[in-house]
């Protein structure tokens, strides 16, 4: 599987884990996955550079420096993807997007993660 493909599959998983949590799909929602999800991980790596192996292992331990990390980081993504848009975090239900992106990485192999950061942190 090339990188490409590892990234539309964490996309997807991402995109399948809101559902799943929500009951809704994104695009029903009205937010892109592709956009908000590559955002939320280009800007954890810049918060928090660490190799994929102890991001899964964090995400997977669910502590509350992770969360938290998580859930800034969505706000912001939401924030730079609806520019003038009162409260996306809410609108947009942030908390189950953050607890989506914490599982699907909790779940992902390393190589899959380091494949969606060689793309999006260039």
């Amino acid at each position: 599987m090339n990188e490409d493909e590892m990234v539309v599959e964490f996309i997807q998983a991402c995109d399948a884990n809101y559902s799943k949590r929500t009951g809704m799909a994104s695009a029903a929602v009205g937010f892109d996955p592709i956009s908000i999800f590559t955002l939320i991980l280009s800007i954890i790596a810049q918060i928090c550079p660490k190799p994929p192996a102890e991001l899964k292992r964090l995400a997977g331990a669910n502590g509350l420096a992770a969360i938290l990390t998580v859930q800034s980081a969505t706000r912001k993504a939401l924030r730079e993807q609806h520019p003038g848009e009162f409260a996306p975090y809410a609108k947009y239900n942030g908390k189950s997007i953050a607890a989506a992106f914490m599982e699907t990485v909790a779940d992902a192999t390393p190589e899959r993660i380091a494949a969606v950061q060689s793309i999006v942190v260039m």
